[in-house]
């Protein structure tokens, strides 16, 4: 099954995914949205989740929230659903 979609790109270079490309993808506000050229044409697909925690490193600091061992320690069982 073939569906086309068309999107307006603004003088700022930006395009707004039509509703029906962003149900498919299962991308809402705030996701990533990836593009690949190839020979024929481009690519456009949800990226892979990422492999480990690496994105996450410096998160709180970057947020202005630098922390104390405990309190990282504190944090990453909470995110891991560990109890005290």
């Amino acid at each position: 099954m073939k569906t086309r979609f068309r999107a307006k790109l603004t003088s700022k270079n930006q395009l707004t995914l039509p509703a029906g490309v962003s149900a498919f993808l299962g991308v809402g506000a705030g996701d990533f949205v990836d593009f690949q050229i190839e020979h024929d044409g481009i690519r456009v697909s949800r990226p892979l989740p990422s492999e480990g925690a690496g994105e996450w490193i410096g998160y709180l600091k970057r947020k202005g929230k630098a922390l104390g061992n405990a309190e990282r320690d504190r944090i990453t069982r909470e995110l891991r659903g560990e109890r005290e």
